[in-house]
C-alpha cells in the first residue's frame, strides 16, 4: 500500500513550518523584552517619585482586578467565584487584599504616564485613531454586511478608550528613547525547534 505524503497543515514542507514557529518564538521574546524593559523603567520613576496613592483608589482598583480574574476564570474554565472560593478556602476580602500591591503600581505607573504625555505635550491625532480601528477591524470584508458595521460601530464607540491606549503607548516609547539602556547579550537561548515534527493524522 502506498503511504500518503507527509503533510503540516497549511506548510508545503517542514522548512516552511520550522521557520514560522521560529519566527513565533522571537517575536514572542521580543514581547517579553518590551515588557519587561517598559516595567522596569517605570519602576526606576516610581522609585524617584513621591507619589502618594489614596487607599480608596487602591481598593477600587484592586475590586476591578478581581472582577477581571473571576472573569478569566468563567472564561476559561467555567468556573465562578462563589466555587473558586469555596475551592481555595479564601474569603473575597483576603484575595483583595492579595491583588492591592499590583494595583497600586499600575496606579502609580499610570499616573507616570500621564504625567510625560502631558508635560511632553504627547497627542493623538485622529487619523491615527482611525488607522487603530481599520488594525482591529482586520478581515472585516469577509463578514456580511450587518456584521462588519455592527463591529466598526462597536469600535467607533471606543474611540476615547484607543486614543488613551495610543497616548500611553507613546509616553511609554518617550521613556525608552530618553533612557540611558545598556544592552548585554542574553545567555538565555530560544527553545530548539524539533528535528522531526510528526506528520499530522
Amino acid at each position: 500500500m502506498m503511504s500518503s505524503p507527509r503533510t503540516w497543515g497549511d506548510y508545503e514542507t517542514l522548512d516552511e513550518l520550522k521557520a514560522d514557529i521560529r519566527k513565533n518564538l522571537e517575536d514572542e521574546a521580543t514581547r517579553r523584552t518590551t515588557d519587561e524593559l517598559e516595567n522596569r523603567l517605570l519602576e526606576l520613576i516610581a522609585a524617584d517619585s513621591e507619589v502618594e496613592v489614596p487607599a480608596s483608589m487602591v481598593a477600587h482598583q484592586a475590586e476591578h482586578l478581581l472582577e477581571y480574574f473571576f472573569e478569566n476564570l468563567r472564561r476559561q474554565g467555567g468556573l465562578d467565584e462563589e466555587k473558586y472560593l469555596e475551592i481555595t478556602g479564601q474569603s473575597r476580602e483576603e484575595l483583595l487584599e492579595q491583588f492591592e500591591p499590583q494595583a497600586q503600581t499600575q496606579i502609580i505607573h499610570d499616573l507616570i504616564l500621564e504625567s510625560v504625555f502631558a508635560q511632553e505635550g504627547i497627542t493623538v491625532g485622529e487619523e491615527e485613531v482611525n488607522s487603530k480601528i481599520e488594525e482591529y477591524m482586520g478581515s472585516s470584508s469577509d463578514m456580511e454586511e450587518e456584521l462588519a458595521e455592527r463591529l466598526r460601530e462597536y469600535w467607533n464607540e471606543q474611540r476615547a478608550n484607543i486614543e488613551s491606549a495610543l497616548q500611553r503607548e507613546k509616553a511609554l516609547q518617550f521613556i525608552i528613547d530618553n533612557a540611558e539602556i545598556t544592552e548585554v547579550e542574553r545567555v538565555e537561548e530560544p527553545a530548539e525547534i524539533p528535528a522531526e515534527i510528526p506528520a499530522e493524522e
